[in-house]
């Protein structure tokens, strides 16, 4: 579980501070360096971000390793920031046919940084992803200045970019154009994806919780999808499982549906393989409480998907089957 828990990003977590609002990086590319030269005296530029605007006081440290830090506090400084802030940028997104529609976008300054900033990102923005989505007149906060913005809309999409040059003042508008390369709905296919996740991973913010439906479907439609199926599993279910219902979600659209269902990860027959169950009426195993007290093998669980007309099958079914160049060399050789 350790892999799909991702610990590591919960490193420095913000746990119950609600007074952390810097992101502080150094500036390394040329002229400067990333390491001290040895000269008497030398210059570093120091790169921050606040997610809030105004005035506010941080004391920014400085020390040259472990175990040099001044025990007078004399590498420590008290900062006060005059914080300005970021421009509330609309827009506007037309699908190829002309039609209001969603897309995925992704900014970068000049210096390759991302907007808006990814550490003190909040749903519906998440911090693990460079991209955001936004449906057809939502707005993205940016700070005066040049970008360069790449969009698009899922595999369908062409990825495309473009320059965008951000005022200081006004109410600016982007319109966005989305180009397809190919079209499969008009064909009588439909793209989908049968395995997404709102909670449960060490990349939410709250990973007891995860996001809700109004946040998933935003990237649901974001990347094109017609179907979007969000499996809620062990970790975050009894959160998640207030979401459910016998149908698609109520903010589901026309050829856009999105509906809650299950992977058994987490619980019961796990042992035996992640095995999901899509299209359920009923999301709990008669006698069930939450996660506990189902069956600890598969059968019974697939029975009582049938049962009900739900679809069923192994979520990572091609884990484990990968070759291992070095040990299948031996065993050729050994025939």
């Amino acid at each position: 579980m350790e892999r799909e828990r991702q610990e590591h990003l919960r490193e420095n977590e913000n746990v119950n501070r609600d007074d952390r609002f810097l992101q502080v990086e150094m500036f390394s590319s040329p002229p400067m360096t990333r390491n001290l030269s040895g000269l008497r005296v030398e210059y570093a530029l120091a790169l921050i971000y606040s997610s809030e605007a105004g005035q506010r006081e941080a004391i920014l440290g400085f020390d040259v390793g472990q175990g040099s830090q001044d025990l007078g506090f004399r590498g420590e400084l008290p900062v006060l920031f005059n914080i300005r802030p970021v421009v509330p940028v609309r827009l506007s997104i037309r699908d190829h046919d002309g039609k209001q529609t969603t897309g995925r976008f992704t900014f970068f300054d000049r210096a390759g940084h991302v907007y808006p900033p990814q550490v003190k990102r909040l749903a519906p923005d998440l911090f693990f992803q460079k991209q955001i989505y936004r449906h057809d007149g939502d707005t993205v906060l940016l700070p005066p200045g040049k970008f360069t913005m790449f969009y698009g809309r899922g595999p369908e999409y062409r990825w495309l970019q473009r320059s965008v040059t951000i005022p200081s003042q006004g109410e600016p508008t982007i319109q966005v154009q989305l180009e397809r390369w190919v079209h499969p709905m008009a064909y009588g296919y439909y793209s989908g994806d049968h395995h997404i996740h709102a909670a449960g991973c060490a990349h939410y913010t709250s990973p007891t919780e995860g996001v809700v439906p109004r946040e998933m479907f935003l990237q649901v439609k974001g990347e094109g999808l017609n179907v979007g199926s969000i499996l809620t599993w062990g970790y975050g279910f009894n959160y998640q499982r207030q979401f459910f219902s016998p149908g698609v979600d109520r903010i589901s659209e026309p050829f856009w549906l999105m509906k809650y269902d299950i992977e058994v990860s987490g619980f019961g027959s796990e042992a035996l393989g992640h095995v999901c169950l899509l299209n359920l009426q009923e999301q709990i195993y008669p006698g069930a409480d939450g996660i506990k007290g189902w069956p600890t093998w598969t059968t019974p669980v697939l029975r009582w998907a049938k049962a009900q007309a739900a679809y069923t099958g192994y979520a990572h079914s091609g884990s484990g089957l990968q070759v291992d160049p070095a040990a299948a060399a031996k065993r050729l050789r050994a025939e």
